[in-house]
């Protein structure tokens, strides 16, 4: 047993030698990136150095805070040189983290919010999002969630409106930091959604080492749910695309987190026992002390619940070494409780009160109590320092905008007095030289109108006088015509009402002589048809040929309503006969018109829709007023057959017919008798149609 411990010491020392020269050969590759980067910075533009000071200021974030911070001063003393203060957004979030690194809270926090102030001013959506991450990080670090809640919500959101990989991952950044905050919360079903949204990011993007770290959240939260099958399940997911994208460090850690689970939970000490078999030689190949310290520690627990209290001493000293190389306090005060329980199994009292004194020692500087009260105290300096820095950001920018208030309204009176000045040198000589030309220009031009204004005027006096002398042939004309018209129906009526008397007199006469002739009935009735259709088509001429007689026409003022519900009255016995539905809405009532015209207009419009309805449907015919500011439009709808659409401008024109007698009634005057009533109300008539659908007759009448 002693030479296998002797073996075991000799195998850690040379561990510990080997993993020391790898951390100096690390170590000394990122030296001589950072040699790299200073020996170009002479040789480059300023443009270039701002750049270079910014990656300096990365790569030194871990292991030299205060030269990420000297070099980050660097890159904005010389931004502000060559004014290009935008590129300083990634050089202010670059910075912040490292403080962020060495816990210095409050510088983290001042550069942050330059980094955000820029990048909102100089429109860089990235870094902006980038800047409310890191805050929204920060805040979490000092435990207060809500406000690193609202940054990381915000950043998210902004990530959002970017096209890119970067983007991507930057969204899968912000829901990790929002996994830890809902797990400190124990709030477990956000932590799941945000796990999730991590592995779905990772996924599109094909990251596998994304992947497995979203995989290894969904493993640790199971395990706090205390589903320890399920947990298991996800690191060893986990483990499939830590291995695709060779990170081997996350396997081991993995390893690690299934053995505790089946160690302290399930109780399966043998499963426990080869997966700190599987993680060993992963540490031991990337040298990483911190996994020792946890493997051998858990290995020793292991052997200790077995009785092995040999191997669990020796594993448990070599947990102790690694944590105390680490300076892990926490890690050498649990390995101190093993190693005491340990020597207490064996007996040895001596040796366990030395590990219980460790243990003691380490637990007055690390006890849950103070931390808890540190962190309060850390929280609230940092909001103290929060709100400072907001009163002096907002005290210089009061500043800087009364400066350049107090410059702009310099600049501008003294812009206003040189225009005011320059104006009016300017109006004075313009005024000077241009006045007499311009005078004479206005006298030409007056001349010119002058003499335009009297030939127009000529001209209009011949056409004035010739208009006057085709009024007078008009009326005299009209007036011939209207008292020929009358004699013409006199003389024309006369010989009609004679023949339609002795056609009476021999429908007597064969009536009394017994003589039944079929045929000699028809030719009566025909003739009797044509002189009827005769007197109404005379009578219809004369009222057409009158219309315009204005000695007769008394315009007043009248109630189109009335006016409506009197032709309803005329038409009562044409409208029973065929079932017709009349309805009439919105009519002026005040409006000064001929009202007999009107009233023929109205009742020629709704016979003609009674006239023309469709067999098999009952007409249906509307009557609607439209004020406008000059005028009234009227119309006058039904259900009817049409006009087809070739024939809708010719309606008007007297004596024009679009059916047969035989089928409709008619004599082609009555829409031409309706025009020339609307011509002398100074209005406008037209038709709207659509065949086997209706017929819209529209009309205006001047209000005045």
């Amino acid at each position: 047993m002693m030479q296998n411990l002797q073996f075991n010491n000799m195998k850690f020392f040379v561990l510990l030698l080997f993993f020391s020269t790898i951390c100096k050969n690390v170590s000394c590759q990122n030296q001589y990136r950072i040699d790299s980067l200073l020996n170009i910075l002479p040789t480059i533009s300023e443009n270039e150095k701002v750049s270079v000071l910014t990656e300096l200021v990365w790569e030194n974030r871990k292991i030299a805070s205060a030269k990420a911070v000297a070099h980050g001063q660097q890159a904005v003393e010389l931004a502000k040189k060559i004014k290009q203060e935008q590129l300083l957004t990634k050089t202010y979030n670059f910075m912040g983290v490292s403080c962020k690194y060495q816990d210095n809270h409050q510088q983290a926090l001042y550069f942050f919010q330059k980094a955000h102030q820029l990048s909102k001013k100089y429109g860089d959506t990235l870094q902006l999002a980038h800047s409310l991450n890191n805050l929204g990080g920060l805040y979490n670090s000092v435990a207060d969630y809500s406000q690193a809640v609202l940054h990381i919500k915000k950043a998210i959101e902004t990530f959002k409106t970017i096209k890119s990989e970067e983007a991507v991952s930057g969204i899968a950044f912000s829901q990790n930091h929002l996994y830890n905050i809902y797990i400190e919360e124990k709030q477990y079903e956000k932590a799941e959604f945000a796990a999730r949204q991590i592995l779905d990011l990772r996924t599109k993007i094909k990251d596998f080492r994304g992947q497995g770290i979203a995989l290894k959240l969904l493993g640790k939260l199971e395990k706090l749910r205390l589903n320890y099958s399920k947990s298991i399940m996800y690191y060893e997911e986990s483990n499939t695309y830590f291995k695709k994208s060779n990170i081997t460090n996350s396997i081991a850690d993995n390893y690690l987190e299934i053995a505790k689970i089946q160690f302290e939970y399930l109780k399966d000490l043998n499963a426990a026992t080869a997966n700190i078999n599987a993680a060993l030689p992963i540490y031991e190949e990337v040298k990483n002390i911190s996994g020792f310290a946890a493997a051998y520690l858990a290995q020793g627990k292991i052997a200790l619940q077995r009785g092995q209290l040999s191997f669990a001493l020796i594993s448990l000293k070599q947990a102790e070494n690694f944590a105390n190389r680490l300076d892990n306090p926490e890690t050498a005060m649990e390995t101190y409780l093993v190693i005491y329980e340990t020597y207490q199994k064996l007996k040895q009292h001596e040796q366990a009160l030395n590990a219980y004194k460790q243990y003691v020692l380490l637990k007055d500087t690390v006890y849950d109590t103070d931390k808890a009260f540190s962190m309060g105290l850390l929280r609230g300096d940092f909001k103290a320092y929060q709100k400072e820095q907001e009163n002096k950001v907002l005290k210089v920018q009061r500043e800087k905008d009364v400066a350049t208030i107090k410059k702009q309204q310099l600049q501008n009176w003294v812009l206003i007095v040189t225009v005011l000045f320059v104006l009016t040198i300017a109006i004075i000589l313009y005024f000077t030289n241009k006045k007499i030309h311009k005078i004479n220009e206005i006298l030409q031009q007056k001349n010119i109108e002058i003499e335009e204004k009297q030939r127009i005027l000529e001209e209009q006096s011949k056409v004035l006088e010739s208009k006057n002398n085709e009024l007078e042939f008009y009326i005299t004309s009209n007036a011939e015509l209207e008292y020929f018209a009358q004699l013409a129906s006199h003389d024309l009526k006369q010989p009609l009402r004679t023949v339609n008397s002795y056609v009476k007199l021999l429908q007597k006469a064969i009536k009394s002589e017994n003589i039944v002739s079929t045929r000699i009935s028809e030719y009566l009735h025909f003739i009797t048809t044509g002189t009827k259709n005769m007197s109404i088509f005379i009578e219809n001429l004369l009222a057409y040929s009158t219309i315009s007689s204005k000695e007769k026409d008394i315009f007043e003022v009248v109630n189109l309503n009335d006016l409506m519900m009197l032709t309803i009255q005329n038409l009562r016995t044409q409208i029973n006969e065929s079932n017709v539905t009349i309805d009439f809405d919105n009519l002026p009532s005040e409006l000064r018109v001929v009202k007999i015209k009107i009233l023929q207009l109205l009742q020629n419009l709704i016979s003609n829709a009674i006239k023309f309805s469709k067999p098999e449907l009952p007409p249906v015919i509307d009557v609607r007023g439209i004020e406008n500011e000059d005028f009234w439009e009227l119309t006058v709808s039904d259900n009817g057959i049409g006009i087809p659409k070739n024939q809708q401008e010719r309606i008007f024109k007297i004596f024009y017919r679009i059916h047969d007698q035989t089928k409709y009634e008619g004599n082609g005057i009555g829409l031409a008798t309706c025009k020339k009533i609307i011509d002398q109300h100074n209005g406008k008539i037209w038709v709207t149609s659509e065949e086997n659908v209706g017929t819209t007759f529209h009309f205006t009448i001047l209000k005045h």
